[in-house]
């Protein structure tokens, strides 16, 4: 960016609920996969000096997770924008995006469509899809940006080593400009309705906005969620939940064969345990889990605690609404249960040292 369905749905706790309950045997563990701790309290700005200034674009920014460490699957970024921030109109071609407006307020125009968004709305922007945005509101805005595929923080640390001049050449600029995938428009851009025409067009881009937003509650587990982004409306690329685990939230030992999970702390306390490593996490913190690695997690503090959940490849949310369309009885039944357990991808292991509430 920056030079850079009315079926039932729940929330994570469900899938654990569910299976755990219906009788399935612990898998054996899988290879540890290479997870990754993003812990506010190490976090390194990667704002450089010359960018502090009041009339600067960013008043900070993090890479909590970068493509190299999420397999090239997508980058994470925790951004804070000034008041006067400003990108004009333009198109990826090659990647697609995610914002979620943590606080302050900014205005999005993405395919012709345009929308002022507050905390906890959410945009997603497919590739070649024209958009720009500039923040409102006076104050500063701040976000969490999710690009894919990742490596676009690349871009950045390649412009750290070099100086202007070196910078500034033809043959330079051409590689970066390649790298960057920052195709200007002019803002009078006419974006066709019908995807008619050459150049970019108008692709299935999504706003999530206020309480507009699909809302589920899961009674056994007794967890809220917003359905900010389904997989349907991602390309299959992403599901983003939006939720509130209570006090006595715990979900035992498990990995999932096919998908991987973020976690980004808003509110609370949670202990995660991951691949064998264990953190106590917080506001700002963050967690990415590959396929094939031994987790589980339960509040702490005694309070609710306040999370973003992203889980890719998209879709989780059917199979929760596939569980929630059918009764227990019915679920039960030897090719459905099989065939639940499957799309689930919950796969439950022994654990030698299981938490147990005081």
């Amino acid at each position: 960016m920056f030079s850079h369905s009315n079926a039932l749905a729940t929330g994570f706790a469900a899938l654990a609920t569910l299976v755990l309950t219906s009788g399935s045997l612990a898998a054996e563990a899988p290879a540890r996969g290479v997870h990754y701790f993003g812990l506010k309290s190490e976090a390194i700005s990667q704002m450089q000096a010359k960018d502090r200034r009041p009339d600067g674009p960013m008043v900070d920014w993090s890479v909590p997770l970068t493509g190299d460490r999420t397999e090239g699957a997508f980058t994470l970024q925790d951004e804070i924008w000034n008041s006067t921030f400003k990108v004009p109109l333009h198109f990826h071609k090659k990647h697609a995006e995610v914002f979620f407006i943590m606080d302050g307020q900014v205005e999005w125009t993405v395919g012709g469509e345009t929308h002022v968004m507050s905390a906890g709305d959410l945009v997603y922007i497919p590739p070649n899809t024209p958009h720009k945005v500039h923040v409102v509101g006076g104050k500063p805005m701040h976000t969490l940006f999710v690009s894919t595929p990742g490596g676009y923080e690349e871009e950045d640390q390649i412009s750290r080593q070099f100086s202007k001049e070196a910078l500034d050449t033809p043959v330079a600029k051409a590689f970066a400009a390649a790298l960057g995938d920052f195709n200007p428009l002019p803002d009078d851009t006419v974006v066709p309705a019908d995807n008619a025409g050459p150049g970019p067009h108008r692709d299935a881009h999504h706003f999530a906005l206020g309480n507009k937003v699909r809302t589920a509650f899961n009674k056994s587990g007794n967890v809220s969620s917003r359905i900010v982004l389904g997989g349907d409306d991602s390309e299959g690329r992403f599901t983003w939940q939006d939720e509130s685990w209570p006090a006595d939230f715990n979900v035992p030992l498990h990995f999932h064969k096919r998908h991987y999970e973020v976690f980004y702390i808003v509110g609370g306390a949670v202990e995660w345990t991951v691949g064998g490593e264990a953190h106590v996490m917080h506001a700002g913190d963050v967690v990415y889990i590959p396929p094939n690695t031994p987790h589980k997690v339960h509040v702490v503090g005694g309070v609710a605690a306040h999370l973003l959940f992203i889980q890719g490849p998209g879709g989780y949310e059917a199979t929760v609404d596939l569980a929630n369309a059918y009764s227990k009885a019915e679920r039960e039944r030897p090719a459905a249960k099989a065939a639940l357990d499957t799309l689930h991808d919950f796969n439950a292991l022994k654990d030698p040292s299981p938490y147990k509430p005081k």
